[in-house]
């Protein structure tokens, strides 16, 4: 009779065990999740401030680019165009539907007006230097509305 009791004890025990077990790894599973889930925001996060910073940075090729300060915009674009290009394969996860083709576009116009500001009759080629304005504009609204629609994303509004 003892040892019937003992070993019911005992089944009993090991299923409170089980129990114990299983909620443990539910717990564990849960605590793995939100883990990946902060990581993934905090690597959003990033990603939108890396394109605040390079939208930034557009405005100051735009400005220098008006104020006619070519030296400045040939510096500005080189280091905006690494920055594009690279920023693009780091957080094309984040990007959404039709954002790569919009950074690609971004990537292909700093080309053009990183070449156009190193012409050196770039300040004396109204048609140039217009060509170029334009283009700045184009990169600074492309940046600043990719950086907007990731904004959104992070907020919660989209996807």
């Amino acid at each position: 009779m003892a040892a019937a009791i003992a070993s019911i004890a005992g089944c009993v025990l090991s299923i409170f065990g089980l129990v114990y077990s299983y909620r443990a790894a539910k717990r564990a599973q849960a605590a793995t999740d939100a883990a990946r889930e902060a990581r993934e925001a905090v690597r959003r996060s990033n990603a939108g401030e890396e394109l605040r910073a390079l939208s930034e940075m557009a405005k100051e090729l735009l400005r220098s680019v008006q104020g006619g300060h070519f030296e400045a915009a040939k510096l500005r674009s080189t280091d905006l165009l690494a920055g594009v290009a690279q920023a693009r394969h780091r957080w094309i996860m984040f990007l959404l539907d039709d954002s790569p083709e919009r950074v690609d576009k971004v990537t292909r116009k700093l080309n053009q007006i990183s070449r156009a500001v190193s012409a050196p009759a770039v300040a004396a080629n109204l048609e140039l230097s217009g060509n170029v304005l334009k283009s700045c504009h184009e990169v600074v609204v492309l940046l600043a509305d990719e950086s907007g629609k990731l904004l959104k994303q992070m907020e919660g509004n989209v996807r």
